[in-house]
């Protein structure tokens, strides 16, 4: 049943973010729109054992609150990007072919990514403190983009 929860949650997190990006796309923002002052980071969503999926029947709550966090962002000029991730994915290590795998880290699997700009990186961890996934039991790892 928790599988089954974790795949609608995905599809959700798909959907939104398939939306989102439909209605505004961000990833391409002109270099005399963005502020060479702020830093990039990526946010990067975990989902582990702790992530509370929504309830049966509640995913369109779930959506609505990453959409409006979204938007919110956004309307502050720091969201760069969102995607969600695909489930599949390639393995490539030394030595070895491709393998159709992506490895679970201790953290859980990285089920989609924002970019956004901050200050440095007490800015971004206030600011990633904020999302929803953090709310329902996720973890954000931050990493700056140089």
């Amino acid at each position: 049943m928790k599988k089954h929860y974790a795949v609608m949650a995905i599809v959700a997190v798909a959907a939104l973010l398939a939306g989102f990006v439909a209605g505004q796309r961000l990833d391409h923002v002109p270099m005399d729109a963005a502020d060479d002052s702020l830093n990039q980071f990526v946010m990067l969503l975990y989902e582990n054992d702790s992530y509370q999926y929504p309830e049966e029947g509640r995913m369109a709550e779930r959506i609505g609150e990453y959409s409006q966090w979204a938007r919110e962002v956004a309307a502050t000029g720091k969201l760069v990007a969102g995607e969600k991730l695909a489930d599949e994915g390639l393995l490539v290590a030394p030595g070895r072919s491709p393998t159709p795998t992506i490895p679970v880290a201790e953290q859980g699997t990285i089920g989609g990514y924002f970019i956004i700009r901050a200050q440095d990186a007490d800015e971004a961890a206030a600011l990633a403190a904020t999302c929803p996934h953090v709310r329902y039991g996720g973890t954000v790892s931050l990493r700056r983009l140089h």
